[in-house]
């Protein structure tokens, strides 16, 4: 066979009549395949869809696992530091939320297991746990937990795709995309099994001690896995978490067709649906029971604390037995907790029930058995002769060493009678009357009792001390002259008493001089009773004033002010006007009440102004009491403009409820200010 030449253009025309159009794609596709820049705008149109149909299938993360993780390896070698720097601003906040998060569970447990652990409640859960095999957190989370949501799954309804899913911490649980997958499908077989006719949907699944409820949308599914029993209040909230989902994605979720990066934010919605609520530990006993028992051991406290006070008071009151002049304690017995004390006793001494008095202690609960006996202490002694002899005042007489001394002038029939009984008498071993002198009798002279005579019959002189009016000194000096042996009147010790006359005292008024005691009686003012002060501190010779049974009457006046301002209402003619019902009420009320801090002031005295707001039954409380302060406000300011001090002014409201009244005239009467005087 002869070879024929080639003709390239022939052969071109052969393939065009061959492949027709076919030729034309071989040549770009030949083209793109010699061209680099068109081979990787190929590979970048391919590519997302390549890895969109591996992730649908589940096979991306294996495939780019050991890619991903030799780079992450590569780039820690070459560069740690650089590596960490781009990763500090995820990674910090990460780990900061994280430890935070984790502080903040260990607290709670922490404060879970105290109040269970230190509580007749957690020793039971300790002995259940060691019984049953179960550890102690395990009970203690059985018993107290009220209810936990443990995961929230988002499901695509039409193709069954797990959206999104959230979980509790600490929870295990299988692949959420299988548990998405079965749900849908059980939605599917309830729905497609019990056909009722009517539309409804799969709301609750129950398994063991897992619940799952299930809220349906138009497009999506949400399904919460729990424990316990859940409040009403969650139901409602998976219904608000559905209805914000389908408003923000329903154009997404209409048309999805599997791409999940638009729902990137739903892990914020979910979040909120993890919810847990737990039981307080039971305290053991009741509030009630601790109280009683409380109690009870404050009754024990308080009956401990009296006994030991009162058998310190027995304690007191027998030391103070012991230890009193004339008073000899023999015994002291507790009888069936009555106290019994036996002794002996002076006559003169204190009665111990007088002293048993002074105490805190119960009469019926002491025994007092004291005999009587002379005690040869001298102070007894000397007040036994005192009491037996009744000397004058001219006489002095004491022991000394046992030895009675006599001193003094006396009449012949008092030497004659002390000489008779005073040997009678215990406690002295001799007398000594070598001091005693005959006294003149001085009678005739009338000396007051502020007065003392006594008679020197050595030199026949009559000394006078003490203090005397003028008149009773001229008297006594002609009459002691007159008296037989005395020879001469001295009253140079005599102070003299001025005339009260020159204390000007008005007529309801009576003065009386007694022991260089002005005695004051009768009633007078006080700028009369200052004078009064003022002239008796001129006269040294006065050592007291006594102004008991002196009325003040600007002190009787100050409390008629008092009565009379506290007798006053001012009434207000609404529930909330204050337009007064009768002015003059008003005007009256700060007419006494500058009067009230004039005299006052006159005394010496402070005195404070209360005013009372009140309301009638209208309204509420705090409204009322709101309105009793305004009220008394008012009232004050009007006092003020009258000219009463703003510093003696005090206002207050009410202080509880005012009843309902019967009629209009109450609730009149009611809406007052009314007046209250504290005198201090």
């Amino acid at each position: 066979m002869t070879e024929l030449p080639e003709r390239p253009d022939q052969l071109e025309a052969l393939k065009g009549l061959f492949l027709g159009e076919d030729l034309e794609r071989l040549r770009r596709i030949d083209a793109e395949a010699r061209s680099p820049e068109e081979r990787l705008r190929r590979l970048a149109e391919l590519l997302p869809l390549a890895l969109k149909r591996l992730e649908k299938r589940g096979e991306l993360n294996e495939s780019l696992a050991p890619t991903v993780e030799a780079v992450v390896r590569l780039l820690i070698q070459r560069d740690s530091q650089r590596f960490a720097d781009a990763l500090y601003p995820a990674i910090g906040p990460a780990i900061r939320k994280s430890i935070s998060e984790t502080i903040r569970q260990l607290l709670r447990n922490l404060n879970q297991a105290l109040e269970a652990g230190l509580s007749w409640q957690g020793l039971k859960w300790r002995f259940e746990s060691w019984r049953s095999g179960i550890p102690y957190a395990q009970v203690v989370m059985l018993h107290s937990l009220h209810y936990r949501v443990e995961q929230v799954f988002l499901i695509h309804r039409r193709s069954g795709i797990l959206l999104g899913h959230v979980q509790a911490e600490g929870v295990l649980y299988k692949d959420p995309d299988m548990v998405s997958s079965m749900l849908a499908a059980i939605g599917d077989f309830v729905e497609d099994s019990f056909e009722s006719g009517e539309a409804g949907q799969l709301g609750h699944i129950e398994y063991g001690d897992l619940s799952i409820r299930i809220e349906t949308g138009p497009d999506v599914l949400l399904a919460l896995a729990l424990r316990g029993e859940a409040p009403a209040e969650l139901r409602e909230q998976m219904q608000q978490v559905v209805e914000d989902i389908q408003r923000r994605y329903a154009s997404v979720l209409g048309e999805f067709n599997g791409d999940m990066s638009v729902f990137s934010a739903l892990e914020g919605l979910l979040l909120p649906l993890l919810q847990s609520k737990y039981r307080r530990p039971s305290r053991g006993l009741t509030l009630k029971t601790r109280l009683v028992l409380f109690a009870l051991l404050m009754l024990a406290v308080l009956w401990g604390v009296n006994r030991w006070w009162w058998n310190g008071q027995r304690e007191d009151f027998v030391q103070r037995l012991e230890q009193e002049p004339g008073l000899v304690v023999t015994a002291v017995d507790d009888d069936d907790g009555r106290l019994s004390v036996r002794g002996l006793r002076d006559p003169l001494a204190r009665d111990p029930k007088a002293m048993l008095a002074q105490t805190v202690l119960d009469p019926d609960d002491v025994r007092l058995d004291f005999r009587p006996y002379q005690s040869l202490q001298q102070e007894f002694v000397h007040r036994r002769l005192l009491r037996a002899t009744q000397p004058p005042q001219s006489v002095d007489l004491r022991l000394e060493d046992g030895r009675l001394v006599v001193e003094g002038v006396a009449s012949p029939e008092w030497i004659r009678r002390f000489r008779d009984r005073a040997a009678l008498l215990a406690g002295a071993q001799d007398i000594d009357t070598s001091g005693l002198v005959s006294e003149v009798n001085l009678n005739d002279l009338g000396a007051p009792d502020s007065v003392q005579l006594e008679f020197d019959s050595s030199t026949g002189a009559v000394k006078a001390s003490g203090v005397a009016p003028g008149d009773w000194l001229e008297r006594a000096e002609v009459r002691a002259l007159l008296i037989p042996g005395v020879r001469r009147f001295d009253a140079s010790a005599v102070q003299v008493l001025p005339s009260l006359e020159v204390f000007d005292a008005p007529a309801t008024v009576q003065l009386e001089l007694k022991d260089r005691v002005l005695q004051v009686s009768g009633s007078a003012d006080s700028g009369w009773i200052a004078r009064l002060k003022q002239r008796v501190a001129e006269y040294p010779v006065i050592r007291g004033l006594d102004l008991q049974r002196l009325v003040n009457t600007d002190g009787t006046k100050l409390q008629s002010i008092k009565s009379a301002l506290e007798s006053i209402s001012i009434l207000f003619d609404s529930a909330l006007s204050f337009n007064l019902t009768d002015q003059s009420q008003m005007q009256q009320a700060a007419d006494l009440a500058l009067q009230l801090f004039a005299t006052a002031r006159k005394l010496g005295r402070k005195v404070t102004l209360v005013l009372h707001g009140h309301t009638d039954s209208t309204g509420s409380f705090e409204d009322n009491l709101l309105l009793s302060l305004e009220r008394a406000d008012f009232v004050a300011q009007q006092l003020f403009l009258q000219g009463v001090p703003a510093s003696g002014v005090l206002i207050k409201g009410i202080e509880t409820l005012a009843a309902p009244e019967k009629s209009a005239e109450e609730r009149r009467h009611n809406r007052r200010v009314s007046f209250e005087v504290i005198i201090e």
